[in-house]
């Protein structure tokens, strides 16, 4: 990645760059694949599937950037020199798991309290008279909650001599969501799932505004000059990866083989969750983080620019474009009839009709449920990259 170590003195930089850009490879865009899937009316098992592994991904892609992150600190941390190139390194890895263990677990466990807190808080949100703009004011209040946290924190615990743990916000955001989302039923007998989606949705704008401004500030042309050459090799890397994998992981799956030639263009994508990673890459990191954030940013341009019509040239060629239903909203809306029975393919790759009575869809490797859908519509940049904000709760 040219000189995004060259000024570190640290010889575990490299690695850490290489961590780092492995684990927002990982990273998907749910929004966008909603956007792409409601505007070309999509259903189907091939559909279905793409949709719980582009949700998986994202959860997953948030563990291992926390866990990275700890990582990072400890590899580069001058107080507790780790040197993994020595001539003892099952001590080295030793010592590297006696600092980098204890810090993982605390961090896990603070950011998993802080979820629960922020779910309470939104919960009190949700109660708030809605008259416009007290319920979005107490949301954003409550994300306001979640990045603020950690300088909180540090303020009451280092004066008494006590280090903080580190919060993830976003793990914590998403450990709220799931509460308020999943939880509501069972403690405070409602069903919070639609309230909250709408509220989010009207509280999207300035939520929008700052984070696309702050993210158009980090984005310097003179570092953009010598980071391009890293971004599309990083890129292409990212597409022949996505490939290979989806080979593999198509095989293993039972994915009808027509399918498994294209389907790795379902997951090219990138957008908000990506760059806000990158950011705090750029945060917490400042000698070189900066570049590394810059070259990260060109590449998430790359998959967003390429991935939406990637992703709707492998719908339109499984066959599953035109015609499908918000299964979620048929099923909750009066009045509606309900459709339970779905087209699926067999391995064969003939159609045939599978129907479940809780409403799920037989997808590759097994059942996915079908769940809310975002309203997110149209394929204007600015909505497509917008699972960051919607990852706040």
């Amino acid at each position: 990645a040219g000189g995004l170590g060259a000024g570190a003195a640290d010889e575990n930089v490299k690695g850490v760059v290489a961590l780092f850009s492995g684990v927002i490879a990982v990273a998907r865009s749910p929004a966008s694949a909603l956007a792409v899937i409601r505007e070309t009316r999509a259903g189907g098992p091939f559909t279905q599937t793409v949709l719980g592994v582009t949700m998986v991904s994202d959860v997953l892609v948030i563990l291992l950037f926390s866990a990275t992150t700890e990582l990072a600190h400890t590899l580069t941390d001058p107080s507790h020199p780790v040197t993994l190139s020595g001539g003892h390194p099952a001590a080295a890895a030793a010592h590297l798991c006696s600092i980098f263990v204890p810090r993982v677990a605390a961090e896990l466990a603070a950011s998993a309290l802080l979820g629960l807190l922020l779910a309470a808080l939104c919960l009190l949100a949700l109660r708030v008279p809605e008259v416009p703009p007290l319920p979005q004011l107490g949301l954003l209040g409550v994300g306001a909650a979640a990045f603020s946290a950690q300088g909180l924190l540090d303020q009451l615990l280092v004066p008494l001599g006590v280090t903080a743990p580190s919060l993830e916000p976003m793990l914590a955001c998403v450990i709220t969501g799931f509460v308020v989302c999943n939880g509501g039923e069972v403690f405070t007998g409602r069903d919070e799932r639609r309230q909250l989606e709408a509220l989010v949705n009207s509280s999207m704008h300035p939520t929008l505004l700052f984070f696309f401004t702050t993210t158009g500030l980090g984005m310097r042309l003179s570092v953009l000059q010598h980071t391009w050459p890293a971004a599309v090799g990083l890129f292409v890397v990212r597409l022949a990866a996505l490939y290979f994998g989806h080979a593999v992981g198509a095989r293993w799956g039972a994915m009808p083989h027509r399918l498994r030639s294209f389907g790795w263009m379902a997951y090219v994508t990138q957008a908000g969750l990506s760059l806000g990673l990158a950011s705090e890459i750029a945060t917490d990191f400042a000698g070189w983080g900066p570049p590394l954030k810059a070259t990260l940013m060109s590449v998430i341009v790359l998959n967003q620019l390429v991935g939406p019509p990637l992703l709707e040239s492998a719908i339109r060629a499984a066959g599953e474009a035109g015609g499908a239903l918000d299964p979620y909203h048929l099923r909750h809306e009066p009045g509606a009839r309900r459709h339970d029975s779905r087209k699926t393919l067999t391995r064969a790759g003939s159609e045939s009709e599978s129907e479940n009575g809780d409403g799920s869809v037989v997808g590759f490797g097994g059942l996915v449920p079908d769940g809310p859908s975002s309203p997110t519509a149209g394929m204007a940049l600015a909505e497509l990259v917008s699972d960051k904000e919607r990852g706040f709760l």
